[in-house]
């Protein structure tokens, strides 16, 4: 039994939520370390815009929440397939296994 007594259940879901969300953010950082061999802490940035844009479309204009997902989504994919491109073309032709890949340690 705990030993604070204002910790509910809900206060617990939101802590495997946080939790659940700071695990695939390491995720993000080991594969991207394990192809690059470059730590890029910037991995949480990428996530940012995707995460913003979900957030004010569901606050702020009142969108349904799956449908906001999905543009949040859409979103976050065309920013990362812009900056990959980016990147890719000042530095020259990058090797396969690091396409998609981007980092700013070049």
């Amino acid at each position: 039994m705990l030993a604070v007594g204002w910790v509910n259940s809900q206060i617990v879901f939101d802590g495997v939520v946080q939790g659940l969300a700071i695990a695939v953010i390491a995720v993000g950082v080991v594969l991207v370390y394990r192809a690059t061999r470059i730590i890029n802490f910037a991995v949480g940035n990428m996530g940012v815009i995707g995460a913003v844009t979900l957030s004010l479309l569901v606050l702020q204009y009142n969108v349904p929440f799956w449908v906001a997902l999905v543009i949040a989504l859409l979103i976050g994919l065309v920013f990362g397939a812009a900056i990959t491109r980016r990147r890719s073309t000042a530095h020259g032709r990058w090797p396969a296994s690091t396409f998609g890949v981007p980092t700013w340690a070049c």
